[in-house]
């Protein structure tokens, strides 16, 4: 992770150095924060020995030699002294190599880095947190709290499931591992809270709004001169691509991005087809009118705006081909599935309360929750704090209830008949609990 804030603050080094200003101050700080971001170290025994060796020897000789002759005279003196020490060293270290994260070096040399920046302040974006190993997950939490936290400049945010993730261990004296949450780190939004529909509420249909027209003006310069990213331009872009069918679409994507931008691409995909007008599933579900065009190969064909019966379409489609086929192999789960869609049927609503606690942490729901199946409301609901509102997926819905009947009778999120939530003074209420015994039985087949 560190090497990849460091990679992203590159760059901005590049992009400076690009527009001719002094960079060195910022490259020096940036190679102290790859050097402090692998370090390695080796983890074992340490064996030092030193060896030392002195050597002296003399040696001398001399001799003087005439030799008479006529005519020479010859004479030889020779001496000889040699000395000789030798001195070695050995450092000898075995173990494993292990990349080590010193807190005190990496946090200096990030501080440098910020006070180096023209803005002088880092955001650090972290998402799919929960995909991480549990166990890994406080690891890295400390980290985040140790060396960036105290760095004045350096904001961090985490998108994070609840119910999916570990922030923090306690230690046997009190002590913690990871990010403490309400102490260290607070929670900013709920994008349940935040981008699930409620009726009148402006908040989703902004957000959503502003996704499809960024993510089609990215790929459609025509889309970006003809619908600027303003309000003005989003309503405009809402209206011209749907057929008063932007809140059903709103509803069917649950508050998941991921989720709304699939099924949206369905249901364009089947207002663009030549092959048939969208069915209506009853009588309220007006077919927009069709308008003629040319494709780039020259063919007549036809398009429409997009409507009711397209967004069920495709929010079915989009259940069985990803939701639905994720817990195909657990069949623990898949039968649970089958019981709240008989609970619901029966009852004809899609919402239902599970005790929070034991029954909403168990396994089985977690799965559901996972894979999308079903989708958190509201939390802590009910007598003090007694249940969790959840609600059956718009897709799942759509697929048990069939096209023979309108789905207005099903829309029934969070509202002001909810607000009490007391079972014992409300039939609605306790009709509305189901337990995880419940959904562990066999069950029994739908009733038509």
């Amino acid at each position: 992770m560190i090497e990849a804030v460091q990679s992203e603050l590159v760059d901005v080094a590049l992009e400076e150095m690009n527009s001719e200003r002094d960079v060195t101050a910022l490259i020096q700080a940036l190679d102290s924060l790859a050097d402090a971001a692998t370090e390695v170290e080796v983890v074992g025994s340490l064996e030092v020995e030193n060896t030392n060796e002195t050597s002296n020897s003399e040696s001398n000789s001399g001799g003087i030699k005439f030799t008479l002759a006529r005519p020479n005279l010859e004479a030889n003196l020779s001496a000889t002294t040699e000395a000789k020490q030798l001195s070695s060293a050995r450092r000898k270290v075995t173990g494993d190599l292990r990349f080590a994260v010193k807190f005190g070096p990496l946090s200096n040399a990030l501080r440098r880095v910020v006070k180096r920046l023209p803005k002088q302040q880092v955001w650090v974006l972290l998402d799919e947190w929960s995909a991480l190993p549990m166990d890994l997950q406080p690891l890295l939490a400390d980290l985040l709290r140790r060396a960036f936290f105290p760095i004045a400049g350096v904001v961090v945010k985490i998108a994070a499931i609840e119910r999916r993730s570990k922030f923090s261990v306690r230690g046997e004296q009190g002590d913690y591992l990871g990010i403490e949450l309400g102490a260290d780190a607070s929670q900013d939004v709920n994008l349940d809270d935040y981008l699930i529909f409620s009726g009148g509420d402006e908040r989703a249909r902004s957000f959503f709004g502003d996704l499809l027209l960024r993510h089609t003006a990215a790929i459609s310069a025509d889309i970006a001169h003809q619908f600027p990213i303003t309000p003005a331009g989003r309503q405009q872009f809402i209206d011209s691509l749907w057929y008063d069918s932007f809140e059903e679409f709103i509803q069917s994507a649950e508050g998941i991005p991921r989720d709304g931008i699939n099924i949206a691409g369905l249901a364009a995909q089947r207002a663009s087809s030549p092959i048939a007008p969208p069915r209506r599933t009853n009588a309220s579900d007006v077919a927009p009118p069709r308008r003629h065009s040319v494709d780039r190969d020259g063919e007549p064909g036809w398009f429409r705006r997009i409507a009711v019966a397209d967004v069920r379409d495709a929010a079915r489609s989009w259940f069985l081909r990803d939701k639905e086929a994720a817990i195909k192999d657990d069949k623990m789960a898949a039968r649970a599935l089958l019981h709240l869609v008989s609970f619901c049927l029966q009852r004809r609503k899609r919402s239902f309360l599970i005790e929070r606690g034991h029954d909403s942490n168990h396994a089985v729901v977690q799965v559901l929750y996972d894979a999308r199946l079903i989708h958190l409301l509201n939390s802590g609901v009910g007598p003090r704090g007694h249940y969790d509102l959840f609600t059956l997926d718009y897709g799942g819905f759509i697929n048990a209830l069939g096209n023979n009947e309108s789905v207005s009778t099903w829309q029934d999120l969070w509202t002001a008949q909810w607000t009490e939530l007391d079972p014992s003074r409300s039939p609605l209420v306790r009709e509305a609990i189901i337990s995880v015994e419940i959904l562990r039985e066999k069950p029994r087949p739908l009733e038509e």
